[in-house]
């Protein structure tokens, strides 16, 4: 940025600017030229034939032959063994048996849980500490201010 304040650094400011584009204009002209040696190259390994495309169909069919297979397998073996569980409720069971009950536990509700809480706490027996450690200790367990 160039100093208002004085004119003949804002003049040598630009006059910097000046001199640095003709060495920018020297490295961009580089590139420039570099990139157009390589680019018949690149065009050339861009319209040349991928080699081993046959290979890779060939690949991708065998892969999605052994999917198939492979979920063919499954298939069977959970029908295998969803067959002899059925057959065993049907004879422990009867044909007709299904479950439709559930067991229901009861809970306690949370206004019972807090007051054997809160009575547990006020019945609790009294804790005898001998030193300051052990009291500080005690009361960072509990959650008290210290």
């Amino acid at each position: 940025m160039p100093n208002t304040d004085n004119p003949k650094l804002a003049a040598r400011y630009f006059l910097n600017a000046i001199d640095k584009v003709d060495g920018m204009a020297e490295k961009y002209a580089k590139e420039i030229k570099e990139t157009d040696e390589q680019l018949p190259q690149l065009q050339s390994l861009m319209n040349k034939p991928f080699e081993k495309d046959t290979e890779l169909q060939q690949m991708k069919s065998e892969l999605s032959k052994l999917e198939r297979e492979i979920a063919q397998k499954i298939q069977e073996k959970q029908e295998q063994e969803k067959q002899p569980l059925s057959a065993a409720d049907e004879v422990i069971n009867g044909p007709e048996s299904k479950v439709t009950e559930a067991i229901v536990v009861p809970m306690k509700s949370t206004e019972n849980l807090m007051k054997v809480r809160n009575d547990q706490a006020v019945n609790a027996a009294p804790v005898e500490l001998n030193d300051d450690t052990e009291r500080l200790q005690f009361k960072r367990n509990r959650g008290l201010k210290l």
